[in-house]
């Protein structure tokens, strides 16, 4: 029995179809099939082999796929790359900061600003959400 999931705006974000991805005769991702929509809280849980990463990094452009599509904010990942990238933010496997950065640095790079300029009004947005006001520009 299937069960209803709600979601947030009903606007899907991720769509993925088929998706597969081999190395050899080892299959990393089998046929995958995937729906993300706005609002939702979605990750990825499995034992290591499980293709977690592999997923994340066809979904980012980083491997091409053995087979299936992906669409991502209704747009092909295959034919607007570019513009889809530049919507997004990610880090794959291991989530870390810079320890040479600062805090307020580190923010500049996750909130993917060019400069401390453009980013000021999300950082210290971000910053007082954490309670890190104060020490910004400490390591």
């Amino acid at each position: 029995m299937k069960q209803a999931i709600a979601h947030g705006s009903g606007d899907q974000i991720i769509s993925v179809r088929n998706l597969s991805k081999s190395y050899g005769s080892f299959k990393a991702v089998d046929q995958l099939n995937l729906d993300v929509f706005y609002g939702d809280v979605f990750g990825f849980l499995g034992p290591n082999g499980a293709g977690k990463s592999t997923t994340i990094r066809m979904l980012l452009s980083l491997i091409k796929p053995s087979e299936g599509s992906i669409k991502i904010f209704g747009q092909d990942l295959n034919q607007h790359r570019n513009t889809i990238l530049g919507k997004i933010g990610c880090i794959v496997e291991k989530p870390d900061f810079y320890k040479y950065l600062s805090a307020e640095k580190n923010c500049i790079i996750l909130l993917h600003s060019p400069d401390s300029q453009q980013a000021n009004p999300r950082f210290m947005k971000f910053l007082n959400w954490l309670d890190l006001k104060e020490g910004k520009r400490t390591k």
